[in-house]
């Protein structure tokens, strides 16, 4: 069988950890899924990348750009009931992923994968339907246009910001910081003006703790707004 370079998208999910001693973006979800015949009539079967998953460690790269480094690296993928399961971990300071992935994925723009493979085994139905049973994989992508139309996220989750982190917030600066890893640099000084303007209304003279506490209320206000819009 002649092999071609080919991609197929699914749905996946993300999960970000916003703690300042983590380096990285942290998503999972599935590259692949099984039994669901995309737009060019390709349905992967389930146990098609037993094989390959014990060859090689896919790459994780942007719209199939094979000519540039890869967005981050894939620590596990393994198949279950659905697809091709996958973690990964996107370096926060790898200025694209920060600066344009990271934006777009929060937003909604950007929430499909897809992967870039070569057919090693397939058979087309009578209804044209090519059923692939063995697949080499070799990258992940995160893509705009998916060949599966049911490929959308199905959610993006942050997970809560630990006790410790929220200690380490001494100043406004560092408030703003830690915000920003959630927002645009421009919403986060806007949630800290806010704060800041509570904190003046409500507290006449401030003190240590009340302080304290207004910084652990700006953060918790930023992760129910991300629990929000997922």
């Amino acid at each position: 069988m002649q092999k071609q370079f080919q991609t197929f998208d699914c749905k996946f999910e993300i999960k970000a950890t916003e703690t300042e001693d983590e380096q990285y973006f942290k998503i999972n979800g599935y590259g692949s899924t099984f039994g669901n015949t995309d737009l060019v009539n390709d349905v992967v079967e389930k146990g098609a990348f037993k094989k390959t998953l014990k060859k090689r460690m896919p790459k994780l790269l942007f719209q199939h750009n094979k000519k540039d480094v890869p967005i981050g690296i894939i620590d596990s993928i393994k198949e279950d009931e659905n697809g091709l399961l996958f973690e990964a971990r996107l370096p926060k300071d790898d200025a694209f992923v920060r600066d344009r992935i990271m934006p777009q994925i929060k937003i909604g723009s950007l929430n499909t994968f897809s992967i870039g493979y070569l057919v090693d085994l397939a058979e087309t139905t009578k209804s044209g339907v090519r059923q692939l049973k063995e697949i080499s994989l070799y990258e992940i992508s995160l893509v705009t246009f998916p060949v599966n139309e049911k490929a959308t996220m199905q959610s993006f989750k942050s997970e809560e910001i630990k006790q410790d982190f929220i200690d380490s917030i001494d100043s406004i600066r560092t408030l703003e910081k830690a915000i920003a890893t959630q927002f645009s640099n421009q919403d986060a000084k806007m949630l800290v003006a806010k704060a800041k303007e509570i904190m003046q209304r409500d507290v006449a003279t401030p003190t240590q703790r009340d302080a304290e506490t207004m910084l652990e209320l700006s953060m918790k206000t930023a992760l129910l707004k991300i629990e929000t819009i997922k």
